[in-house]
């Protein structure tokens, strides 16, 4: 089936997964949370914030992929190589686009992640992200949900390897990430 042959990141690409993995993740140890977010990468990434769940996404790309004859690697290929852009963009029922891409995995070679500059989406430094989810998912803010940016530099120097919070336009974004995300954490 096409699902399987999908390459989709949701740690780094949807906010409901990412609400999902904190809560999972809350009595973790910051080792252990540092090492299961290595997947987000260092570059930026896209977040959706939408109503479609990961399986939606799959199930609604896959359709799409079997409507337009996709469904193997060399068409697929053919399909999203027919411009120098080397990616495609498609419309989901949601009204969300998505980036479909040549996966570098020879089994997942439909790589997907939502595209940019859209209302359902929201651009961050990956770094951003991960300092995020390693401060929320660890349980390193305190009792009355005080950021404190003290801490969010500790872990990021110790656990992630990066240098500290310098930048006031860094911190405006590490402010408003963990708002929303406490806010949809606090929804549940």
């Amino acid at each position: 089936m096409i699902k399987s042959a999908i390459e989709f990141n949701p740690l780094k690409h949807h906010l409901e997964f990412i609400r999902q993995f904190i809560i999972e993740n809350s009595s973790s140890a910051p080792e252990q949370v540092a090492e299961r977010i290595k997947i987000i990468g260092h570059s930026a990434t896209d977040v959706y914030f939408g109503k479609l769940s990961v399986g939606e996404i799959i199930i609604q790309v896959s359709d799409f992929l079997m409507r337009n004859n996709l469904l193997w690697r060399q068409s697929f290929f053919e399909w999203v190589f027919n411009n120098s852009d080397e990616f495609k963009i498609i419309n989901l029922k949601d009204n969300s686009l998505w980036t479909l891409r040549a996966g570098k995995n020879p089994n997942k070679f439909v790589h997907i992640h939502p595209a940019r500059n859209q209302p359902m989406v929201i651009r961050l430094k990956a770094n951003t992200l991960k300092t995020v989810l390693l401060f929320l998912a660890s349980g390193s803010y305190g009792p009355q949900g005080k950021d404190d940016f003290a801490t969010i530099n500790i872990l990021r120097k110790e656990f992630l390897k990066l240098p500290p919070v310098k930048s006031l336009a860094e911190s405006k974004r590490l402010e408003f990430l963990i708002k929303l995300l406490r806010e949809q954490i606090s929804v549940e």
